[in-house]
């Protein structure tokens, strides 16, 4: 839900910022492929390996492992466009106070 209200925000709120779209897309796009295709998968590969010892080789062992990298990856992919995306916003917040400061000045120099 945040992720969908960041989108709809920087969509129609703001001036359009193509990275910071493309940043936030790009995270939406990261948690439905978690939320609907790896997430349901680990768990069925999690059930169907919880009750095989754990030297009995596996494929569905294999293929849970992989899985579980895949996630975690994407975990870490997502909070590093999260901290780009922030960097990002900070960066456009600066350069737009340092606008006012000086546009303030201006009208104050303008008055005296």
């Amino acid at each position: 839900m945040l992720g969908a209200t960041l989108f709809l925000v920087l969509l129609c709120g703001t001036v359009p910022n193509r990275l910071m779209m493309l940043l936030t897309v790009l995270m939406l796009g990261i948690v439905l492929l978690m939320h609907f295709f790896r997430t349901p998968e680990i768990t069925r590969l999690g059930r169907a390996i919880d009750f095989v010892s754990p030297g009995t080789p596996s494929p569905d062992r294999a293929r849970f492992w992989t899985f579980h990298g895949a996630y975690s990856a994407s975990e870490l992919i997502k909070l590093g466009l999260g901290i780009l995306l922030a960097v990002v916003l900070v960066r456009r917040r600066g350069k737009r106070t340092e606008q006012v400061v000086d546009n303030a000045a201006q009208n104050l120099s303008r008055v005296s």
